[in-house]
């Protein structure tokens, strides 16, 4: 009911862009999923996503030592993960592949940061494919489709990807000349500032072993249009909201046009295209002062 009336509306676009994304907030509570009651996966497991300090905000430069003050139960690491393409539910093997991931935010920027670090045998990357992290956000975890709407017309699907959640593409790391991250859809001022920021840290060269540490920080949205953000409506985090959240790493290898390994918070493939197989996420308050600060 709620996805054909989306579609309804978006027949009118021509009329109604301008006024959509305050549409879509507005009408909300009578047609759309709340987000305080839409339940995502995994069930009975949240994620904890660390507030920094207003006066401790990382330095997006690529040096994980920002994030030292991060719990250690805030990490998620490579035994979070399962191969749901590949492997058929595999565990990841750190010796092959680890990876870890810091998520925090902010309510001074409203923004959401990562850290990611990635261990690899090998990191392939080139021109038209390479080894990424997908990440999703549904800020307002209301679930639903973000992506494939092949019950419309072509043109009417290009406007709808990541519009109700944003799914980037980040290449780890990107070809030379090749664009730092690539969103499903056609926002793609989500990769640019001053809605992101990105930095890269690692010394190997191509199809080489190595670590590489990537810090970046996105803006969540409850409706990003095509048409820019003028159009668009962000998302306005709060302390204790739990939020859609979940990535990918996609793990190339010797081939350049076939991933080897799918692997993915949310134990479900089809977290690339529906924000109801996102994982919860929730932002916490800040932290007591360690000892001795």
């Amino acid at each position: 009911m709620a996805a054909n009336r989306l579609m309804g509306i978006y027949s009118m676009r021509n009329a109604l862009w301008v006024l959509l994304p305050i549409t879509l907030i507005l009408l909300r509570p009578a047609w759309l999923p709340s987000g305080r009651t839409f339940a995502h996966v995994r069930e009975g497991v949240t994620y904890k996503i660390y507030q920094f300090p207003p006066d401790q905000l990382p330095t997006i430069d690529g040096d994980p030592s920002d994030w030292e003050m991060v719990p250690a139960d805030h990490v998620i690491d490579g035994s979070h993960l399962r191969d749901t393409v590949m492997g058929k539910g595999e565990k990841m093997d750190p010796k092959d592949l680890a990876v870890e991931v810091k998520v925090a935010w902010s309510p001074k920027t409203n923004r959401l940061y990562f850290l990611y670090k990635v261990s690899d045998d090998m990191f392939n990357f080139n021109r038209s494919r390479g080894d990424i992290f997908e990440v999703v956000v549904d800020a307002d975890h209301s679930g639903g489709r973000y992506h494939s709407f092949e019950d419309v017309d072509p043109e009417t699907e290009a406007q709808l990807k990541s519009t109700m959640a944003q799914n980037y593409h980040i290449y780890t790391p990107p070809a030379k000349g090749k664009a730092w991250a690539w969103v499903w859809g056609s926002q793609q001022w989500l990769i640019e500032k001053p809605w992101a920021q990105h930095a890269f840290n690692y010394d190997f060269g191509y199809k080489e072993a190595g670590v590489l540490y990537l810090e970046f920080a996105i803006t969540p949205f409850n409706y990003a249009s095509f048409r820019g953000p003028e159009y668009s409506a962000r998302h306005k985090m709060e302390e204790g909201e739990t939020i859609g959240l979940s990535w990918s790493v996609l793990d190339y290898d010797e081939r350049d046009d076939r991933y080897e390994g799918f692997w993915n918070l949310s134990h479900h493939t089809k977290m690339d295209s529906t924000a109801s197989l996102l994982a919860n996420f929730k932002l916490m308050p800040l932290a007591a002062p360690r000892h001795g600060k």
